[in-house]
């Protein structure tokens, strides 16, 4: 059985349109990192190569704009940042779940 649901963030700005969320990343300080767009944009800096993604992070503030995916994974190296599986995505309450029939019904 396949799983219907896509999960979304809610824009900051305008009518709060729904984005859908392509990864997301928790640390042990409660930051979250929702990516909603991945162009693989890549940067050359001193460690190699860097993709820069798109999407929403929850800290401090709430912004959305680039995610430096570079920071994520050293981070993710020191133990401190991880990969939130997909299967717990609705555990978080800045996730909006949507079953595709009321995705299309909207």
């Amino acid at each position: 059985m396949t799983d219907n649901r896509k999960y979304y963030v809610k824009e900051d700005f305008g009518r709060g349109k729904l984005v859908e969320i392509l990864e997301v990343y928790e640390s042990y300080s409660g930051w979250y990192w929702f990516i909603t767009e991945k162009e693989n944009q890549s940067i050359e800096t001193d460690e190699g190569t860097d993709f820069v993604y798109f999407g929403k992070v929850v800290g401090l503030e709430t912004e959305w704009g680039e995610i430096w995916m570079g920071d994520i994974h050293q981070a993710m190296k020191k133990g401190t940042v991880w990969k939130v599986p997909e299967s717990n995505w609705f555990s978080i309450s800045h996730v909006i779940t949507k079953k595709q029939e009321e995705i299309k019904s909207s």
